[in-house]
């Protein structure tokens, strides 16, 4: 929580100081940043990231891609996972098109 603002503010100082004034460099969108991927301790602990995307129901693909991973070329892939014991959706459909109305239910009919 210290080191990061303080070198984000620096970077943003240095851009201004140095790529503001020439407008080449500013219609290129050029910046000063920093790569923190080096720093193990200041990633993003993706453990608990990917627990909570599963309880959001986010997809496989959808979850691989806020890791960085690439996708997989499978329709299943896209489908959310839900939580009957990790299925996928596709797995509990229910065919909404058919004629029954709610009294066929009532009474075990």
């Amino acid at each position: 929580n210290c080191v990061i603002p303080n070198l984000n503010t620096f970077a943003d100082g240095l851009t201004q100081f140095l790529i503001y004034p020439v407008q080449q460099y500013m219609s290129e969108g050029l910046f000063y940043g920093f790569d923190y991927s080096g720093v193990k301790e200041l990633q993003v602990d993706y453990a608990t990231m990917v627990a909570w995307m599963r309880q959001a129901y986010w997809s496989p693909n959808d979850i691989r891609k806020a890791t960085g991973s690439d996708r997989v070329d499978n329709p299943i892939m896209d489908e959310p996972i839900i939580g009957m014991g990790d299925s996928f959706l596709s797995d509990y459909s229910v065919d909404l098109t058919g004629t029954k109305d709610f009294i066929d239910y009532e009474k075990g009919n």
